[in-house]
């Protein structure tokens, strides 16, 4: 697509999955959704992609779906929104869990949320840590 897109209806990359490419801004509006669907690590094939070279007015929905029981592992990212530049923000963000949305100057991510074990074990390393730095200084 070429120019700039205004999205009222509901855009949804590629062929489930799939790539879009927006030559120019897009601007989703209040009435506007925005799916992205997930069912593996590779983007483009088996997660959605949306890159728009300009400016990315955000609004609306943003849905994210995974695919065919597919789970996140630990470390996936997925970078499935890439842009020039973006203002403002989601109304509603409908999204599994296991997710973690990342919002970056020219990208959005999601990436796997580390499990409460894992967390609980880094913070008491950390904190550990600050213990033994403590005592020696």
């Amino acid at each position: 697509m070429l120019g700039t897109v205004e999205n009222h209806g509901t855009i949804a990359p590629g062929e489930s999955p799939g790539t879009l490419t927006i030559q120019g801004d897009l601007v989703q509006a209040a009435d506007g959704k925005l799916v992205i669907e997930i069912g593996g690590t590779t983007p483009g094939t088996l997660y959605d992609v949306l890159n728009i070279t300009g400016k990315l007015t955000l609004g609306g929905t943003l849905e994210i779906d995974l695919l065919n029981g597919f789970i996140p592992g630990p470390n996936d990212v997925f970078n499935f929104l890439t842009f020039g530049s973006f203002d403002g923000s989601f109304a509603n963000i409908i999204s599994p869990q296991s997710l973690h949305l990342n919002f970056g100057p020219n990208g959005i991510t999601a990436a796997s949320a580390v499990p409460l074990p894992t967390a609980v074990w880094l913070l008491g390393s950390a904190l550990g840590g600050l213990g033994f730095y403590r005592r020696r200084v």
